[in-house]
C-alpha cells in the first residue's frame, strides 16, 4: 500500500496524461485565423500557481510577454513588483514546424538554468509533439505526443520515455514509463483531464488523477497564445476561463479522493475583458 501511494504521489507530480479510443480521433485540417489577444503582463499568482515550482527569486510575480511582427510569441520574462525584469528570459526560437524554448540571458557571465523544450507543428500550427530532452541522462528524454479529435479540440495526449530501457541508470526512479491524458469538453470549454498510468515498474499500478475545471466567466480567453508555456496550457485550451479547478486522485482500488482545490476571484474592465494585472 505505501508503495502505490508513493507512486500515486508521483503521478500528481508529474501529471502529463489518460484512455485512448481509436474511434475518437481523427486527424482534422483547422484554419488557422489569429484573432487571440496578445497578453503582454500577467499577474502570474492571480490564476493560480504550481505546487512543485521554484522560482530563481521568490519575488518574480510579473509575467511579460514580447511577440513578434506575426504575432507569435518570441520571449517570455519575469519581473518583481517593481517591475525589475529578471535576468533570464525564455527564448522561442522557430524554425519551419519546429519551435524550441530555451532560457537565455543578455547578460555574459551570469548562471542561466538549463532548460529547453521542443515543439512540432502540423501544417495548421497545432502542437503534435513536445520533446523535453535531458543533458546530462538522455535516457530520461520525455516525449509528449498530442492527438485531436474531428472537432480539432485536443483530445489526447501520451507521455513517453523513448530512450528508457531496464539498463538505464536509475531505471526505477522514473517509476511510469507511459502514461495517457484525454481530454474531455463540455461545449467549447473544458470540463476535465483524466490522467491514465498506462506502464508502470509496478505491474498492478492503476492509478490516475482527474482535473475538473468548472465556474467559467463569460469574457475570451486570453491565454490561446500561451499554450506551449506549462503554467498556461490547461488555461489556453478553453474559449473562456475556469474560475474553479479541483484535482482527484483515485489509488488502485479506484477509490476517488480530493487532493486539492483552487478557486479564483478575477475582476473585469467595462468591455468584459479579464483584467491580467494591476
Amino acid at each position: 500500500m505505501k508503495t502505490n501511494l508513493f507512486v500515486l504521489l508521483l503521478v500528481l507530480v508529474t501529471l502529463n496524461s489518460c484512455s485512448f479510443n481509436e474511434e475518437d480521433f481523427e486527424e482534422t485540417n483547422v484554419t488557422n485565423v489569429d484573432n487571440d489577444l496578445k497578453p503582454e503582463k500577467i499577474y502570474r499568482s492571480h490564476f493560480g500557481f504550481e505546487e512543485y515550482e521554484v522560482l530563481p527569486i521568490p519575488d518574480l510575480v510579473y509575467d511579460l510577454f514580447t511577440y513578434n511582427n506575426v504575432n507569435k510569441l518570441v520571449k517570455m520574462e519575469k519581473a518583481n513588483f517593481s517591475n525589475i525584469v529578471y535576468w533570464v528570459y525564455l527564448n522561442f526560437e522557430y524554425n519551419g514546424n519546429k519551435v524550441v524554448l530555451e532560457n537565455k540571458s543578455d547578460l555574459p557571465n551570469l548562471p542561466v538554468p538549463k532548460k529547453k523544450i521542443i515543439y512540432t507543428l502540423d501544417n495548421s500550427g497545432r502542437i503534435i509533439e513536445k520533446s523535453i530532452p535531458d543533458p546530462i541522462a538522455p535516457y530520461a528524454e520525455k516525449k509528449y505526443n498530442f492527438q485531436y479529435n474531428s472537432q480539432g479540440r485536443l483530445y489526447q495526449i501520451r507521455l513517453t520515455y523513448p530512450n528508457i530501457t531496464q539498463e538505464s541508470p536509475y531505471f526505477s526512479m522514473i517509476q511510469d514509463f507511459e502514461n495517457v491524458e484525454t481530454f474531455y469538453y463540455q461545449g467549447g470549454n473544458l470540463e476535465k483531464t483524466i490522467t491514465q498510468t498506462m506502464r508502470s515498474i509496478y505491474e498492478n499500478s492503476n492509478v490516475k488523477v482527474e482535473k475538473v475545471f468548472s465556474d467559467y466567466d463569460a469574457a475570451k480567453n486570453p491565454f490561446k497564445k500561451l499554450e506551449m508555456i506549462d503554467f498556461y496550457f490547461y488555461r489556453s485550451i478553453s474559449d473562456n476561463n475556469y474560475r474553479n479547478l479541483k484535482t482527484y486522485a483515485y489509488d488502485e482500488n479506484n477509490v476517488k479522493t480530493l487532493y486539492s482545490e483552487q478557486g479564483f476571484q478575477f475582476s473585469y474592465d467595462p468591455n468584459h475583458n479579464l483584467i491580467l494585472t494591476f
